[in-house]
């Protein structure tokens, strides 16, 4: 999945099949290969600007940054931990 169609998927209004979001809920992506695309530009102070607020959790967009991984289904399409070797290690450098 690209950042583009996570953008559509979030933003597009309700009647196109979006959610009908002001602002994508996710700041990054991590790839399968451990690739990180950025969908809402952010500075590294502790501040969270009006600007980089995403909409990935309600009573926390204000105060926290959202990032997904691609993947996250099994083969049977029920949840499951997917990550590959190289999202995990984008993930834990990410985080630190």
């Amino acid at each position: 999945m690209s950042g583009a169609e996570i953008r559509h998927w979030h933003t597009s209004p309700k009647s196109k099949g979006g959610r009908g979001w002001k602002q994508v809920g996710y700041a990054d992506i991590i790839h399968l290969n451990g690739g990180v695309e950025n969908l809402v530009p952010y500075d590294e102070d502790q501040k969270v600007d009006p600007w980089e607020v995403t909409n990935g959790a309600a009573g926390y967009n204000s105060t926290s940054r959202h990032v997904v991984y691609v993947g996250g289904r099994n083969m049977a399409g029920e949840c499951a931990d997917t990550r590959t070797p190289e999202q995990r290690k984008a993930l834990e450098k990410y985080v630190r």
